[in-house]
Order: C-alpha cells, then structure tokens, then sequence
C-alpha cells in the first residue's frame, strides 16, 4: 500500500515539474521573441532613415511629416509585416503550450484515478458506482460488457464524458465548494478556450460562452452573474494566450493536481504515523521561484493550500510531517515577501500620480488587504512551527526565521554527527540564507575548521521523526 501512495504522489510532482517546465519555456520563448523584435524595429528604423535621404525634396512638410518615395513604401510596409509575423509567431507558440497544458493535464487526470482505484477499496466502490449509474443514464453497450470486470471496468475510464466529473464523485471532491470554486470558474474557461484553440477560429464564439454558461448554471447566482458578465468582453475577441493569463492557468492546474493528488491518497489516521497529504512538491516550487522569479505569482496559489486542513486533519496541524510543516512556513515567508514587493510596487505606481491608474480608495484597498493577508499567513506559521514536534528540526527552521546564522550552522552540525546523508546546500532556506554575506563567511568558516573543505554537506531529508528518537 505504501507503494501505491508514493505511485500517486510521484505521478503528481511529474505533473506538476512538466507545469513548471512549460511555463519556465514560454516565458523562454516570449523573452526571445521580444528581443528579436526590438532588434527588428532598430533595424527597420535605419532602413527608413536610410529611405528618407533619397527623398526628392528632402524636407519635412508642414504636418512635420516625412514625405516617402512611392518606390520605397511597400519596401516600408513588408518590415512593418515582418515585425508583426513574429509577435504572431509567439503567440501561436503560446497557444501550442497552453493546449499541451491541458495534454498534461488530462493524462495525470486518467492515470491518477487508474492509481487510486486500485488502491483503495472505497475509490473502487465508488467507480462502480458511478459506472452503474452512468449506464442507466446512457445503456452505453461497451460498457455493459464490462461492468462484472473490475480491471476492464477501470479500462473504460477514457471513453466516460469527463475525467474531472468522474474525479469528482469517486474521490468525493465537490470541486464548486467554496474553497475550490474561484478555480473552478476558471478551469472551465480555460478548457472552452482550449477547445476554441483547437477546433474553432480561436475568437469568442457563442459556442464557448453557452458552453461555460451551462456547466456553471447550477452555481450561487451572484457568482455567476459576476463571472459570465467579465466573459461577455471575450466575445467575438481573439482569444490569444496572454504571459499572465498563461501563469493563472498554470496557477490552477497546479492547484488542481495538489487538490486531487490528496484526495487520491489512502488517509492515515494511527497515532504512531503521519497523515498522508500532498506536500512534497512545496520545496520544488520555492526553489523553481527563488531560479525564475518572474514566476512569484505562483505563490498567490500558497494561501489556498489551506484545503489541507480540512476536513483531513480536523485542524489537528500535529498529524503533519515535520518536514512538511518545515516547507510551508517557508512557502508563506516566501509569499509574505512578495506581498511586500507589490505594496512597494504599488507606492512606487501611486507616486508617479498616473491619470488612468487606480483611484485612491482602490489604493488603500489593495494595501490593506496585502496587510490583512501577510497578518494571517504570520499566524498560520506561529501555529505550524508551534507543532513541530522535533526539536532539532524545529530550531533549525527557527534559527532561519530569525536569521540566526550561529545557530543555524549549530543546527547542520548536529545533523551531521547524527550521520545523516542529503545535501543540505540544495535546501532552499540554506540558499536564501547564502545571500547574505555574513552567513556565507560564517558558513565557510564552520567547513574549513570541520575540515569539509570544498565537499557540500550533506544530512538526510525527509528527517524522520518519532517520539523515542532525536531528541537533540
């Protein structure tokens, strides 16, 4: 059984990596692109300069406009077109990635729930279930011939309407739950702009707003009267796959396979263990955002993994993993961060006094809400660093809160006499940390009078922990 816990939890931090992956080449691509296109307009530029000197009268007329040869403006017109061919070309890549997004997506979707129905006894009762009753509603053939077999049974998953329907009822996720719903909206819009991508014209169409508009009908009114009334902007517009639109797709499908990889879990609820949740990816996404900060967005997605909570652990924050604990302190240090950089931002903007920028109220709203926001991150961490329950690994995640070099480099030495084997100079507090001057000097001295040299320490992580070990 615990094979088929670490199957799904693998399954979904190479989902999530690929997410990762594609958002880190588009951002790539879109860079590229954009360089390329400046040294095209300077090109261009010289080019019509170059023009302007075989202008017969070679003076501005009196509109302080240049006169251009006849012969020389469909030359001027093709470098207008190139320059434009290649913002088109980021876009149609974009749109690639975004449609390969959803590839990802549904495969992880398939494959996850294949796990867990073979896994846990009460997955599988609720997919027969759901089959039985999906056969009643449709006398679909195929699927009458296999009802009586569980492994032909699990087979027939690809040709049921909708994977996330499915995930759904036999995982027991209500994903139109509060909790859940801002992402939800949006996932259903992302997949009707998918299917306008692929098989349409690619501009709001009635289809694709009839379409969301019926799987959100059965939606609180005011949600839906809110969300279908930004839609109405799409229609008849050209759907292409904007930077930020691209990061908040990301940022959903990543909450979705954290979500439904938890759920897919077999709970574990005897007092000598830890609970089973999915959190093993919080470390890979801090350290993919400390490499690719244009990616901090992402960290919006942090403050909703409060899902975890409820109703797995009843609150009880002692049924979590040390480590795991360890992580998403660090997660919310690092989402309180950037909410001080947009504040700092946000000044910056309401300095320079833009006509159409945001009037003063929005101003002292949006500050007070980063404020009210980073105040209850705060308080989440004063909780989860209260119930470690391991002493070591709570003063070492202390120690870095409080920027105590000292007794950080204190905490690595115990780790090493206990003999424990992991490289501790990957760990993303220790590369935060390794910005400082001070704590590189430090750190350096500890090395070279340990006689480690140039060789990275290293400790083992996941540090396991129980009630009768490491009480250092």
């Amino acid at each position: 059984m615990e094979d088929s816990q670490s199957e799904i939890i693998e399954l979904g931090r190479k989902t999530l990596e690929k997410f990762l992956l594609l958002l880190k080449e588009d951002e790539k691509l879109r860079l590229r692109t954009k360089q390329k296109i400046v040294t095209q307009r300077k090109d261009n530029f010289e080019k019509i300069k170059e023009f302007r000197k075989n202008i017969s009268t070679g003076q501005p007329n009196e509109n302080s406009e240049y006169l251009i040869a006849a012969d020389n403006l469909s030359a001027i017109t093709e470098l207008i077109k190139e320059e434009g061919k290649l913002s088109e070309s980021e876009y149609l890549a974009s749109n690639a990635y975004f449609v390969y997004l959803f590839a990802i997506f549904d495969q992880y979707l398939l494959s996850v729930i294949k796990k867990a129905f073979k896994n846990n006894q009460t997955v599988k009762d609720n997919f027969k279930n759901y089959c039985l009753n999906y056969y009643e509603k449709t006398k679909d053939k195929k699927l009458f011939k296999v009802l009586p077999f569980e492994e032909k049974l699990i087979d027939f998953l690809p040709n049921l309407p909708s994977a996330m329907h499915v995930a759904s009822n036999i995982l027991d996720i209500n994903f139109k739950d509060e909790r859940f719903i801002d992402h939800y909206f949006r996932l259903v819009e992302m997949r009707e702009r998918r299917n306008l991508l692929v098989h349409r014209s690619g501009k709001g169409d009635d289809i694709y707003f009839k379409s969301i508009k019926y799987q959100l009908s059965t939606i609180s009114q005011k949600k839906f009267n809110s969300f279908t009334q930004k839609l109405k902007s799409n229609l008849n517009k050209e759907l292409k796959i904007e930077p930020r639109y691209f990061m908040r797709s990301v940022e959903t499908m990543y909450f979705f396979v954290c979500l439904i990889s938890n759920f897919s879990l077999n709970k574990n609820y005897k007092t000598d263990e830890k609970i089973n949740l999915f959190t093993e990816p919080f470390h890979d996404l801090l350290i993919f955002i400390l490499n690719n900060q244009f990616a901090r967005p992402l960290l919006n997605i942090v403050s909703e993994f409060t899902f975890y909570l409820i109703p797995e652990l009843d609150e009880d924050l002692a049924l979590i993993d040390d480590i795991a604990k360890v992580n998403w302190i660090l997660l919310n240090e690092a989402q309180n961060e950037y909410r001080l950089y947009l504040m700092k931002k946000l000044e910056k903007f309401a300095s320079k006094k833009i006509k159409d920028g945001l009037s003063k109220t929005e101003k002292e709203d949006y500050k007070k809400n980063f404020s009210d926001a980073a105040e209850e991150t705060s308080k989440l961490n004063i909780l989860l660093l209260k119930n470690i329950q391991d002493p070591l690994v709570k003063a070492t995640i202390s120690s870095y809160l409080d920027k105590n070099h000292t007794k950080y480099i204190e905490c690595i030495s115990k780790f090493i006499d206990n003999g424990y084997s992991s490289d501790i100079e990957s760990w993303y507090m220790h590369i935060k940390l390794s910005e400082d001057r001070e704590f590189k000097e430090k750190y350096s001295d500890f090395k070279n009078k340990k006689n480690y040299g140039s060789k990275k320490l290293k400790i083992k992580l996941p540090y396991k922990t129980n009630n009768k070990t490491n009480k250092n």
